[in-house]
């Protein structure tokens, strides 16, 4: 592995971060903005990795300085790219203009259209499979240690039955061959105009926002999985938590954005929970499985123990993550007009 790893950043937003050869946003003066924050950082490293950081105001100009490409981030906003649509295929773009990257890495969800609508998602999937580099979407959940622990016990264990939240997480952890069946989705909703869905503390000014645009309060749904596998979702405005329920075994996950997140194991024929503490980081999991995917197997330098070999989400799957998404918000959303 060399000493320079280059890459190219799409999107000065809040969701980016690393160490770009160029870091393109339309918005001129935020990327410059940017581009000087880092070149302050009190880290010595951060200053010199950015010191020849080059702005571009289009993927086009960015790929006039340089095709030797290690990673290209994608984290501008979901409304600008996943279709065809001039100034909202950002994807197709980077794909287009920087065909040989070894890498790219997309942030979640993969568009902003309705995929039952516009086949467009679809199409861009079929771009991203012929791509000879290695392609991850950012649900960085799935590199979570503990989440990766709960993998590995569902597999060492014939499991019948599984309920958790968060959409994609279900998803992983059904399993290979065993996706959602979108048909048999079912979700009811807590209203903002219902008496429980009055919310005593908001942190901006709620009227401000047209009565049909704002968003529920709870969102709850279930759906079975080919293989007979149940999952649900209940999502508000709470503390995170997923639960399996796996023929006898009860797996907990706890704070899984934080810095150190708790799983909780009740196995068969056991009393007592077992509380695991893991210190963790998937964010840098990911980016380091994207590296490791980037260069020669022999040039490796993380432990596979620790780091996935491949990308754990690629942008087909994530696509079905999405559609999932978006079959419990239509179902959600009929269920309210009852």
């Amino acid at each position: 592995m060399t000493s320079i790893f280059r890459v190219v950043v799409i999107g000065a937003g809040e969701i980016n971060f690393g160490s770009p050869e160029a870091l393109v946003d339309p918005n001129f003066s935020r990327t410059a903005e940017r581009i000087e924050e880092e070149r302050s950082s009190d880290d010595a490293t951060v200053r010199s990795a950015w010191d020849s950081t080059k702005a571009c105001s289009t993927i086009a100009e960015a790929a006039t300085l340089s095709q030797d490409v290690d990673m290209m981030i994608l984290g501008c906003p979901p409304h600008f790219r996943g279709t065809f649509q001039h100034g909202k295929r950002a994807d197709l773009e980077m794909l287009e203009y920087f065909p040989h990257a070894k890498t790219y890495l997309v942030e979640k969800p993969v568009a902003a259209v309705n995929p039952f609508v516009s086949k467009d998602c679809d199409e861009v999937v079929s771009r991203f499979a012929a791509a000879p580099g290695a392609v991850s979407v950012g649900y960085i959940l799935r590199y979570n240690k503990a989440i990766l622990k709960v993998c590995s016990i569902l597999k060492e264990n014939d499991m019948l039955e599984q309920a958790t939240h968060f959409v994609d997480l279900i998803r992983f952890l059904a399993g290979d061959n065993n996706d959602a069946l979108l048909d048999t989705v079912h979700a009811a909703t807590v209203r903002h105009d219902e008496p429980v869905g009055s919310l005593t503390k908001l942190g901006f000014d709620e009227t401000a926002i047209p009565e049909g645009e704002r968003v529920p309060r709870v969102t709850s749904a279930f759906w079975k999985h080919e293989k007979g596998k149940i999952g649900s979702l209940t999502h508000g405005i709470t503390l995170y938590e997923i639960e399996v329920l796996a023929d006898g075994w009860i797996l907990r996950v706890r704070n899984a954005y934080d810095a150190v997140t708790t799983l909780a194991i009740r196995a068969p024929g056991q009393a007592e929970e077992q509380i695991i503490k893991m210190e963790d980081d998937p964010f840098l999991t990911e980016f380091q499985c994207l590296v490791q995917a980037s260069q020669p197997a022999e040039a490796s330098t993380f432990t596979t123990d620790v780091v996935p070999l491949r990308p754990l989400s690629s942008f087909a799957d994530a696509l079905q993550t999405y559609k999932l998404s978006w079959k419990i918000r239509l179902a959600a959303e009929a269920s309210a007009a009852c």
